[in-house]
């Protein structure tokens, strides 16, 4: 019969922790073990702190950004706030020194396609139907896909990623808000840039990280439930057809696939948001729905010229006449005006309704390959973040693996919410995006950190049966 197995002096993190150096080890370098551990857990306890002054900038950052605070509140529009909050990220990150992780952050493969992407848009302005305009889209894209790079920059734990997730479902929940008229003192929503499909797809994203909120033990839990249930019925609110898919793409993928809850409790969260649903539509809400799956070719989309898809068809059109450089960042636009006036039609400058005719009319057959590579690239951050992907984390780590596990979760559906709704919205160079990117890298950069932090096998030679003889 085979004895059980003893480990000698195992440390609180799961590794050897003798002084006696094995058979065949330096001993020295054994022995400087215990130096490091203490410098290893030294470096822990930095990368854990948060500054104040980060956290603030980056709340301001997603508030603006995402919120828009700055178009919410009429003072506030005579402000230069979204540079303001920016500048101040940027300084923050600077004296906190976190500027030394900027190459770890470019070597990875996210970052790298963002720059492939970015520079596409920029080359594309000389060839651009109206340079102008290319350049005033570029320069507005490049101040919102900072963020790709500020973002793991300033976020260094899965606590400190569990809170900028949170945030983003705040900043969707003020959004809604001050659509819907819900903020005192708000302007008036149909004053505001944003329209009801943009505020729809922002809601679909900030749900799956609500729920993820209210899963959680804490005493402010009950902010997740609440906020859960107003982004759910708030995509109702609006209207937008788009959002409903995208809404029910989520929902779909999270009975599914979804690993944080178990079944049962799955159900009763899909009841509840489908009875709050139903019971927020009207009835003319729900004919139109109806309508996309009954007889979607009598929607004004599929016949009239200014529909979804004869903008589509218009568009791959573009992008065959402008295969390498497109029609320029920013100037879908101005090609339909051109193509509108040549044959003879009333001129509507109409934007492309779907980020990927987007890209692909805009940025010609790069862009769209980079931006494909990009979506790719989050969707694997997405399966592959868990804490099944880590290892096996020890004593120290299980709380920060688990609470990544839980953000990996949650950023899959929004990820899938956000490739529903850009099917339907011309959302490729905004904050959404650009949020979800940078939430990618800094996952596949903390995931890299749990597995560096993961015990070490031990040295052979330190196992043996119970009873045996040492050597």
């Amino acid at each position: 019969m085979f004895g059980r197995l003893e480990v000698d002096k195992l440390d609180s993190a799961g590794r050897y922790g003798s002084d006696v150096a094995p058979a065949g080890a330096n001993a020295a370098r054994w022995r400087a073990r215990p130096a490091r551990r203490l410098l290893n857990a030294q470096n822990v306890r930095s990368r854990r702190a948060w500054p104040v002054w980060i956290r603030l900038s980056l709340l301001a950052y997603l508030i603006v950004n995402i919120g828009r605070i700055h178009e919410v509140f009429p003072p506030l529009a005579a402000v230069p706030i979204g540079d303001l909050v920016a500048l101040s990220l940027i300084a923050a990150l600077v004296l906190a020194g976190r500027y030394r992780r900027l190459p770890g952050v470019v070597r990875t493969q996210g970052a790298r396609l963002t720059i492939a992407f970015l520079a596409i848009g920029a080359l594309s302005i000389p060839f651009a139907l109206w340079p102008g305009g290319a350049f005033g889209t570029f320069n507005g894209m490049l101040k919102s896909w900072l963020l790709c790079f500020m973002l793991p920059l300033a976020v260094t734990t899965p606590e400190q990623l569990r809170t900028v997730l949170r945030i983003f479902a705040l900043s969707a929940g003020l959004l809604l808000l001050a659509y819907v008229g819900g903020v005192p003192g708000v302007a008036d929503p149909r004053a505001l840039s944003f329209d009801r499909n943009e505020v729809a797809m922002f809601a679909v994203m900030g749900v799956p990280f609500s729920i993820a909120w209210g899963a959680e033990r804490g005493r402010w839990r009950w902010i997740g439930t609440g906020l859960s249930i107003l982004l759910v019925t708030g995509v109702i609110v609006t209207g937008s057809r788009g959002g409903f898919l995208a809404l029910a793409a989520v929902g779909l993928a999270f009975l599914l696939r979804s690993r944080v809850l178990n079944l049962r409790k799955k159900l009763v969260i899909l009841v509840v948001a489908a009875a709050l649903v139903t019971a927020v539509g009207s009835g003319e809400y729900w004919s139109k729905i109806s309508a996309i799956f009954t007889d979607p070719t009598e929607d004004y989309n599929f016949q009239e010229r200014e529909g979804r898809i004869e903008i589509w068809k218009r568009g791959l059109s573009y992008a065959t006449a402008h295969p390498v450089t497109g029609v320029g960042i920013g100037n879908f636009p101005v090609a339909e005006g051109y193509t509108l006036e040549d044959v003879g039609h009333g001129v509507k400058w109409s934007a492309a309704h779907s980020a990927y005719v987007l890209v692909f009319a805009e940025l010609g057959y790069p862009g769209i390959l980079v931006f494909l590579l990009i979506i790719v690239g989050l969707a694997r951050t997405a399966s592959g973040s868990g804490v099944g992907r880590v290892g096996r984390p020890g004593p120290a780590s299980v709380s920060s693996a688990r609470i990544l596990e839980r953000q990996a979760d949650a950023f899959a559906l929004a990820l899938l919410g956000y490739l529903v709704s850009a099917i339907f919205l011309s959302v490729a160079y905004g904050a959404g995006p650009a949020f979800m990117i940078g939430t990618a890298i800094t996952m596949s950069m903390l995931r890299g950190a749990e597995m560096r932090r993961a015990p070490r096998p031990l040295p052979v030679g330190r196992v043996r049966r119970a009873g045996a003889p040492s050597t």
